[in-house]
């Protein structure tokens, strides 16, 4: 669990910021507790009466009595408080009605809190994106050859389905029902946030000064990404089991073909055994400086028996060795670390045979993936195929 830590509604100079009234109306409903820590609330008309030192140290320390709904409202809306935050919630604000007075300045807090009296479900959707950080590791899955459509409209509608067959499979797995999907397009991909339960936990907590056992269920939260370009679907979650779910469910969402995502592999280890150190070449590729092969893992048989090999640089180790690159049983996985152009850091994408790869995904994602193509690490989908082909009719007419 997080610890309970706002940074902005916490500073008296920062709480001036905000409206008074706006903030008497996040206030209110808690009126009860705030008295019971010392902070009688003002009318409206006295709202400049407001004690903002005391309440900032209320905030600042919640006891066992602080309501939830008023720790959650404090939480949200203190990291959304920030330049780039009261952006993304004024732009979905104001789409979605929310009048606002251009007239008037106002703090990142106080465009906070008029969201969220607005509507809160806003502010957590666009907490969701705030807080969006790519997973490296992506399970990816793509169509079979000559099985390439067009993506169809994410209407709420579709949206509303998919969320309830995967609540259905939650609830049905230990999971609750509870299931949020936030979906938005960037440049050339559909991106979806999926959040939803974990298993019943049971941790210690002091209340009314003894110790209890406080059952709850954490919050969980895989990804999705769809990228239109290769019409790869790639996911991330702790529930491996849901995997075949989510191939399903968005091939469902996107293109109304629950068969639509095959279990045919995207990544392959064959290059490294057939050209060897050939197959860290970069070619033309000007934004790599270099690769380094840094770690494979190979199956040994037997009893689920595997080796893992590792070097700073297994090439340069093997060839003052006097060695060839040799490889006994089949690769599971291959670690690779690329100096990209213009970093000082080399950063490491690591294959696994199949299915999976973990690197992280920034705006060198795309030239990691330009070599990996390139040296044949990556199938071509037929939906890929299918796109360079139409690209180059395109630029032959």
């Amino acid at each position: 669990m997080a610890a309970f830590n706002p940074k902005h509604l916490t500073n008296p100079d920062i709480v001036r910021t905000i409206e008074t009234k706006r903030l008497l109306a996040l206030l209110k409903p808690y009126a009860d507790y705030l008295r019971g820590r010392g902070l009688s609330l003002p009318s409206a008309r006295q709202a400049a009466t407001l004690d903002l030192e005391l309440l900032a140290e209320i905030l600042e320390t919640p006891d066992e009595a602080a309501p939830q709904d008023l720790l959650n409202a404090i939480g949200y809306i203190d990291e959304m408080a920030t330049p780039q935050g009261m952006d993304a919630l004024l732009a979905a604000a104001m789409k979605a009605g929310m009048s606002y007075d251009a007239t008037v300045d106002h703090s990142p807090a106080d465009i906070a809190v008029q969201v969220w009296l607005f509507d809160p479900s806003i502010v957590e959707d666009q907490h969701a994106w705030y807080t969006w950080k790519s997973p490296r590791r992506m399970d990816c899955f793509q169509p079979e050859v000559g099985n390439r459509k067009d993506v169809l409209p994410l209407t709420p509608e579709r949206v509303d389905r998919a969320t309830s067959e995967m609540s259905d499979w939650f609830g049905g797995n230990n999971r609750s029902t509870f299931c949020k999907l936030s979906v938005r397009h960037i440049a050339d991909r559909i991106q979806v946030s999926i959040q939803r339960g974990d298993p019943f936990q049971r941790k210690q907590a002091i209340e009314d000064d003894s110790v209890r056992n406080l059952h709850f269920r954490p919050a969980g939260k895989d990804t999705a990404i769809f990228k239109h370009g290769d019409h790869v679907l790639q996911c991330n979650s702790a529930i491996r089991r849901a995997l075949p779910i989510y191939q399903r469910v968005f091939g469902i969402l996107l293109f109304d073909d629950p068969e639509y995502f095959s279990d045919s592999n995207v990544f392959t280890l064959a290059p490294l055994e057939e050209l060897g150190e050939d197959a860290l070449s970069w070619g033309d590729i000007d934004d790599i400086e270099g690769i380094l092969f840094t770690q494979y893992r190979v199956d040994r048989g037997g009893r689920n028996a595997y080796a893992i090999f590792g070097a700073d640089d297994i090439i340069e180790d093997l060839r003052e060795r006097g060695e060839a690159l040799t490889i006994q049983g089949r690769l599971i996985d291959a670690t690779f670390k690329i100096k990209f152009r213009g970093t000082r850091a080399w950063r490491t994408v690591k294959l696994y045979a199949g299915n999976a790869a973990c690197y992280t995904r920034d705006g060198n994602a795309d030239t990691a993936e330009q070599w990996l193509m390139l040296r044949q690490f990556i199938i071509r989908s037929g939906a890929k195929v299918e796109k360079d082909a139409d690209d180059k009719a395109l630029a032959r007419a």
